[in-house]
């Protein structure tokens, strides 16, 4: 081992020298120079950590994680809302289609039963009893309502004939056929002969939205919701409905 000015040198088994980190003081008394570093040292107090960024990137990292969440919430948000309004309309496009089925339903079964018709006496009754069926969804009396059209179908040299119709609105059409013409009932049937059978067409126009239209395959028509039903005539002589319904205030079948 060897002495230097600085201090003891250690000579270390391999024959590599270091010299001590102790500090050598100045002839005054005062501090003399920093000591030199060497591999391995802690560094001095005071000096900032080279894992400092690290750290502050640490500690934003939620924050930029909540900041992400939220713009991509932002961009979603229209796209649910529209999905959501869609599938409500859809929702109430097919509540407004049973309450049709279920007023041709129960119209078609009251006037089924009639032994007389009239009018305006009993088909006002008829499109009253229309109106509360269907509970909201419609209205049957004013110009842009709901149509109900009654029809009396009968068998006439084998083939099936409009004896009569009613309608709730005059310009209406019954897809079924015109009073006096042929009737063209679905899936071929034919009245049987001396029986008369009650055909209930209930039409609305519907109130779709454009997002709901193109979800349904509908594009840009806006499409008429309809519902009808048919009924055999349950009085014991059907003859007397036969004939077109009576001109009279006065109610025979609704009384």
């Amino acid at each position: 081992m060897t002495r230097s000015a600085r201090g003891p040198i250690l000579t270390a088994g391999n024959g590599a020298s270091c010299e001590t980190a102790q500090p050598v003081h100045a002839a005054a008394g005062g501090p003399g120079p920093l000591p030199r570093m060497h591999r391995g040292a802690a560094p001095a107090p005071g000096r900032p950590r080279a894992a400092a960024p690290d750290r502050a990137r640490g500690l934003l990292g939620p924050w930029r994680r909540r900041g992400a969440g939220a713009v991509e919430f932002a961009i979603l948000a229209p796209l649910i809302a529209l999905i959501m309004m869609g599938a409500v309309d859809l929702m109430l496009f097919m509540r407004a289609q049973v309450k049709l089925e279920a007023t041709a339903v129960q119209v078609g079964q009251v006037v089924s039963q009639c032994d007389r018709i009239t009018t305006p006496g009993d088909t006002a009754d008829f499109w009253r009893l229309a109106t509360t069926s269907l509970g909201g969804v419609a209205e049957v009396t004013s110009l842009s309502a709901t149509t109900v059209i009654i029809s009396g179908v009968n068998n006439v040299s084998n083939a099936n004939r409009v004896a009569w119709q009613v309608k709730s609105k005059s310009a209406a059409t019954s897809a079924i056929g015109a009073a006096g013409g042929a009737a063209t009932i679905p899936g071929g049937f034919i009245v049987p002969t001396g029986q008369l059978m009650i055909v209930t067409e209930v039409s609305s126009p519907s109130q779709i939205w454009q997002l709901s239209r193109l979800l349904m395959g509908l594009g840009i028509v806006t499409p008429t919701l309809t519902a009808r039903t048919s009924y055999l005539s349950r009085t014991s002589d059907p003859a007397t409905v036969t004939t077109a319904p009576q001109s009279s205030s006065t109610k025979v079948c609704m009384a």
